[in-house]
């Protein structure tokens, strides 16, 4: 599915926060949405993403970008352990 982004060439990007992020069984991240972008790339899975009202399985390697104001959020996990890289951004 493909989002709008609202975005234009020669805009500023800030990098707020860079992690990698280690999800055991039963964890995940509650639906949430903030003012910007918040992107995941899975290193170890699968892993089931919601973004507004659709779900969507990651295996690793895929990435998910997810644009300011929308919610989203981490199923609870099925699998022992899921890991990611997880960048978020703002673009001015």
């Amino acid at each position: 599915r493909e989002l709008p982004m609202n975005t234009q060439p020669g805009q500023d990007v800030s990098v707020l926060w860079v992690a990698e992020s280690n999800w055991t069984a039963g964890t995940g991240i509650k639906p949430h949405k903030h003012d910007y972008f918040h992107m995941f790339m899975v290193r170890q899975g699968p892993l089931r993403f919601t973004v507004e009202d659709e779900a969507f399985n990651l295996d690793p390697g895929e990435c998910l970008l997810v644009p300011p104001n929308v919610m989203h959020g981490l199923c609870d996990l099925e699998v022992r352990l899921g890991r990611t890289y997880e960048v978020k951004f703002a673009v001015q």
